[in-house]
């Protein structure tokens, strides 16, 4: 189980080196998949957020990793699930390092019981992921869609597309796309 990995990781000091060879593992696995090169899809990499606070907001590991794969930064997406970081500048230095270099910033779960609205000025992110517990029956709940359609309106206000996390039936991509969701996982 991925959970236990990671605690035991933690357990033993060595979540950095995890969250590292995972994304190592994950750009390798994009780079040898022959997509098409007009309809590329983007590549999202999860980021063990609490590792932002240990002082390599600014390593350049995910740059290095992404380059020696002969990537690009620009058909990455790192997603930052921000309640898992306590140290705000960090997180911040980490999102401008990043931004800067090229890779796109998804702000994860977003409408969960954690997530907090004001990182999204915060952060500035490109992508919002609208988390799966607000879109699971949204085709028929209308606080889910009112809530949805608040939450796409800030982000196409400050520039962000928005994703529909964990979608799971025909009717959910209808809904979301209807109420402005532009991806979809």
């Amino acid at each position: 189980n991925v959970n236990q990995l990671f605690s035991q990781a933690k357990a033993e000091g060595r979540l950095l080196e995890l969250d590292r060879l995972c994304r190592q593992n994950a750009l390798k696995a994009y780079r040898n998949i022959a997509f098409p090169k007009v309809s590329k899809p983007l590549l999202f990499i999860n980021l063990e957020s609490s590792i932002i606070e240990k002082g390599v907001e600014g390593s350049g590991a995910i740059l290095r990793a992404t380059k020696s794969l002969g990537l690009s930064p620009g058909d990455i997406v790192i997603e930052v699930n921000e309640t898992k970081v306590l140290d705000l500048d960090a997180l911040r230095h980490f999102v401008e390092t990043h931004r800067g270099n090229g890779f796109s910033i998804a702000l994860d779960d977003l409408g969960s019981g954690e997530s907090n609205l004001a990182r999204v000025a915060d952060l500035r992110p490109h992508i919002l992921k609208i988390d799966r517990s607000l879109i699971q029956n949204i085709e028929k709940d209308y606080f889910r869609q009112e809530t949805f359609k608040s939450m796409v309106s800030l982000g196409h206000r400050v520039g962000a597309m928005i994703l529909a996390e964990g979608v799971e039936t025909e009717l959910e991509v209808q809904t979301c796309a209807a109420l402005g969701a532009e991806l979809f996982q």
